[in-house]
């Protein structure tokens, strides 16, 4: 199911929970080792777990 999370104030909190968790810990442990990765790194490495990168990024139009 695609989907997003966007923080659109100064301060928020988001609380993921993954059942069954499934190679998600190893998704965040190598993801975190990634040194500047190029968008077909990012997208290799969300395929190698599962996932995929799809659409554009979300474009927030924010009043203030």
């Amino acid at each position: 199911m695609p989907h997003a999370f966007a923080n659109v104030s100064d301060t928020g909190r988001l609380m993921i929970v993954y059942q069954p968790a499934g190679t998600i810990e190893e998704f965040f442990l190598k993801g975190s080792r990634l040194a500047n990765p190029s968008s077909a790194d990012l997208q290799a490495h969300y395929r190698a777990h599962g996932l995929e990168i799809v659409g554009p990024p979300l474009k927030l139009d924010v009043q203030t």
